[in-house]
């Protein structure tokens, strides 16, 4: 391009009536320059080289043929040369998006460009071929379609070009798409045989869908493959310091979302003829969405009849299963506290808690035990001999820091909660969440969810 010699409207693409830049030879095709041309001098500002982004491969090729390249750059060093890149930008953002979707016509572009179905084809064959050949991302373009196009564009070299050229193959599917009323194959699925499309192409039409099962099969998707529901957060910090005190990792590592319910009443409810209708729904749809659900309460109020419900109640997203097993519900037989750590270390926790303001003994531990609340007597001791409130997460800290020490009389790994966590820690680790529909609906009708109905 030259640089007109008076005030003149900019270049624009397809050409304007009375606005021809290539007839004035302000600017020449470089897909047609006669052999006669005289290349101008590099050094000559009042002319550029121009192209357009959708010309960025045919730039590429050309650079490529005419670029020496050499692998010595080490030994020819050049401190006084200063390379300086030369940019112009042309008409870029001269225009009005909502003008230009109202006035949009399939039909004038295909005038305009002397297109037919087998040109157009061709020219998307060849920027799909482009694109995927550059691509150092090429083989998880299932993902990175999903990222925002602001982050794409923060792509640098290869794969920004190729994120460039994909852009533009869009582009012209969509044209063939107005044009022609045919889907094309993705860029990225030109080339090669697909044997089995992951995950199915029905399933694509959604999304939403579409990226779940994709972040399944690269590992990212964030949905827990295991939910943990606690009574409380007491038991909630338990979990996470045996996770990571004596499992090594967050449970968050292993796929693990802890649940705090609040109290067993939560959980039970508060009707009598829908008891248990609530958290077994809950339940429910973690299943149907291949989250395991494993419950830990203690043995209050209704927490023995929600385990028998749970083995009747028939699941409303599969009629082939149960809602839940089981074993996938945990009742401890007094109190997360009673069943873990004897009566002793109970009343050596509530010692270093009260630091000296009150003391406890062994046999007063014993008698809360045997109380048919033994959580609640705990804390009414407590109050009324440090005459404030049991602080039970702290508590909670207390007790598991002292079954951690090398100096506990009780191997780590007798504890009912180290056993149960390893359960846990095993469903977790052998539900992988299904890349395509077909496997999902074959987990659902499995009994590793819930029973099989009969």
């Amino acid at each position: 391009m030259r640089t007109p010699k008076k005030d003149t409207p900019p270049l624009h693409i397809p050409v304007r009536k009375g606005n021809n830049w290539f007839t004035k030879q302000w600017a020449w095709d470089t897909t047609g320059i006669p052999l006669t041309h005289k290349v101008p001098d590099a050094k000559d500002r009042t002319q550029e080289g121009y192209y357009s982004v959708f010309q960025i491969d045919c730039l590429h090729v050309i650079l490529q043929a005419m670029t020496l390249q050499v692998q010595l750059d080490s030994y020819l060093e050049n401190y006084e040369q200063k390379d300086i890149d030369w940019q112009k930008s042309v008409n870029g953002f001269d225009w009005d998006w909502r003008k230009e979707v109202k006035v949009w016509n399939p039909q004038t572009t295909e005038r305009v460009f002397e297109l037919t179905r087998e040109k157009l084809h061709h020219a998307y064959d060849g920027l799909a071929v482009a694109q995927a050949h550059c691509d150092p991302l090429e083989r998880w373009y299932q993902l990175t379609q999903f990222v925002a196009v602001g982050e794409r564009k923060k792509l640098k070299s290869d794969a920004l070009r190729a994120e460039t050229l994909r852009a533009g193959a869009h582009m012209l599917r969509l044209l063939y798409k107005d044009l022609y009323g045919e889907d094309l194959p993705h860029p990225n699925e030109v080339t090669g045989e697909i044997i089995t499309d992951i995950p199915e192409l029905s399933i694509r039409r959604d999304p939403r869908r579409y990226l779940e099962f994709v972040a399944n099969r690269f590992g990212v998707n964030p949905q827990p493959k295991l939910s943990l529901i606690v009574e409380g957060q007491s038991e909630e910090i338990a979990v996470q310091n045996i996770f990571e005190k004596y499992f090594g990792a967050h449970p968050g590592t292993y796929g693990i979302e802890i649940i705090v319910l609040g109290s067993v009443d939560v959980a039970t409810g508060s009707k009598k003829e829908d008891r248990f209708r609530a958290i077994l729904r809950l339940v429910d749809y973690l299943h149907h969405h291949q989250t395991i659900t494993f419950l830990i309460l203690d043995n209050e109020n209704y927490a023995g009849r929600l385990k028998q419900e749970a083995q009747k109640a028939k699941s409303i997203h599969n009629n082939q299963r149960y809602v839940t097993r089981p074993e996938y519900i945990r009742i401890w037989k007094d109190a997360f506290e009673f069943d873990n750590f004897s009566c002793s270390e109970i009343a050596a926790a509530m010692n270093d808690l009260a630091l000296g303001y009150a003391s406890f003994t062994s046999a007063e531990v014993i008698a809360c035990k045997k109380d048919p609340n033994p959580g609640s007597c705990l804390q009414r001791l407590y109050q009324q001999k440090a005459q404030y409130g049991l602080q039970k997460i702290k508590l909670s800290e207390i007790l598991i820091e002292h079954m951690m020490s090398p100096d506990s009389r009780r191997r780590i790994e007798n504890r009912p909660i180290i056993k149960v966590l390893e359960r846990v820690a095993r469903l977790a680790a052998r539900n992988p969440l299904p890349t395509m529909h077909e496997i999902g609906e074959k987990n659902q009708a499995s009994k590793y969810l819930g029973k099989k109905r009969t």
